[in-house]
């Protein structure tokens, strides 16, 4: 009986500390490497057509934009005049989610100064 009673104990001994050396090295699954940055945008233009419309857009490096700020003149409360409404609900386009979709009634075509340069749109995008 006193045999089986320590075997017992050892194999629980060398069950606990074999799960905890694999619970030590276990880091979890991998971390992608990057960054995320707040960056300006480096050009406003066409981003694309349905039919005979073009839709524009300010156009960042990174992947996966939020955080959209209107840099210009009035600041994000400017953009709340736009037929998109205030930037913060502006869509993203693109399989990287990079491209801004910018209004153009009452924003490109009638707002303020500025808004054709990409310099004047800020947003939060990630690097890798």
């Amino acid at each position: 009986m006193k045999s089986v009673l320590c075997m017992f104990l050892a194999l629980v001994m060398s069950l606990s500390i074999a799960y905890a050396a694999g619970a030590a090295s276990n880091d979890g699954p991998a971390q992608p490497e990057g960054f995320w940055s707040t960056t300006q945008a480096y050009d406003v233009k066409t981003a694309y057509w349905v039919g005979l419309e073009p839709h524009y857009g300010a156009f960042f490096n990174g992947l996966y934009g939020y955080g959209q700020h209107w840099l210009g003149e009035g600041g994000d409360a400017r953009t709340c005049s736009s037929s998109g409404g205030c930037i913060s609900g502006w869509n993203w386009w693109s399989s990287d989610g990079n491209v801004l979709l910018v209004p153009k009634i009452g924003w490109l075509f009638g707002g303020p100064s500025g808004v054709w340069t990409g310099s004047n749109y800020q947003a939060t995008l990630y690097f890798n």
